[in-house]
């Protein structure tokens, strides 16, 4: 895979290593002391993401009389959880997507017959949509990182031991082995914690979900050029039935080359799409 050739790549290449993503990825990244540093990166992710349920579900115990805090505590634990699991499949697979990836490229298909106009729909549209996933993604997460500042002055009743006592409004409301005091006058300190976990989880879905997108739009539109070249392999061979009528082509043994190569071309399509579900 050349990844200086980013116009021949239906995939974002330059989103993907914006957030690491390629990098994470790519055999060829530079080690040091054997490891990874990207690798390192979504393995801290990867026990933030941890961390963070395993909080969400033990604070979930004091909001047991406050539904809506009880049921967005449940929410944030299964969507922070499914995030932290995507990223870990990622850093365990890495070297069978990375063997993916080659799918991506827009001369990926044998057939030389292939009209490419459909390829250079699919990179504008990988393009525009991983960018605004990205941009309404990352705007979600910026507003929840300030949400605490935006709603100041708010606080969350917690009843702890039968006594109820009042915490400010933070991004995930996590319950701490403090006092209300202790807490309210070190409030930046807990929203740094919290804030960490939020931009964390967020990196995380960025990264993957774009990823998922292009790919999806990879394969969506090679499938269909295809499909394309199939339809219109014999387009100008016309059986005799019709009477005057006959074969334009005059080479059977080069349409039956192209069907190959077509048929070739389909199944290392469908070899890496089941790869991929594997």
């Amino acid at each position: 895979m050349d990844d200086d050739d980013h116009q021949n790549y239906i995939i974002n290449l330059r989103l993907m290593k914006l957030t690491g993503f390629y990098q994470l990825i790519n055999p060829n990244t530079s080690k040091y002391y054997g490891y990874s540093p990207y690798k390192v990166v979504a393995t801290i992710e990867i026990m933030f993401g941890v961390f963070s349920v395993s909080v969400l579900i033990l604070s979930s115990y004091y909001y047991l009389y406050n539904t809506n805090e009880l049921m967005n505590h449940f929410m944030l634990a299964v969507a922070i959880f499914f995030s932290t699991f995507k990223l870990f499949c990622v850093s365990r697979n890495s070297e069978l997507i990375w063997d993916c990836m080659d799918m991506t490229s827009v001369q990926f298909l044998s057939y030389t017959g292939h009209r490419r106009d459909a390829l250079r729909t699919a990179r504008a549209k990988s393009i525009t949509l991983s960018i605004l996933f990205l941009l309404l993604w990352g705007s979600v997460t910026v507003a929840w990182c300030l949400s605490p500042f935006i709603v100041d002055g708010v606080y969350l009743d917690v009843e702890i031991n039968g006594k109820v006592r009042q915490y400010r409004y933070n991004s995930l409301n996590y319950v701490y082995p403090v006092g209300e005091r202790f807490y309210n006058d070190h409030f930046l300190a807990f929203y740094a914690v919290e804030m960490l976990q939020v931009v964390s989880w967020g990196h995380a879905t960025i990264a993957y979900d774009t990823f998922v997108i292009s790919m999806c739009i990879a394969i969506q539109f090679q499938l269909k050029t295809i499909a394309d070249s199939y339809s219109t392999l014999c387009y100008g061979t016309v059986s005799e039935a019709y009477g005057n009528k006959r074969n334009i082509d005059g080479n059977e043994f080069e349409t039956a080359l192209s069907l190959k190569l077509l048929i070739h071309d389909q199944q290392n399509m469908l070899k890496i799409i089941i790869m991929g579900c594997l």
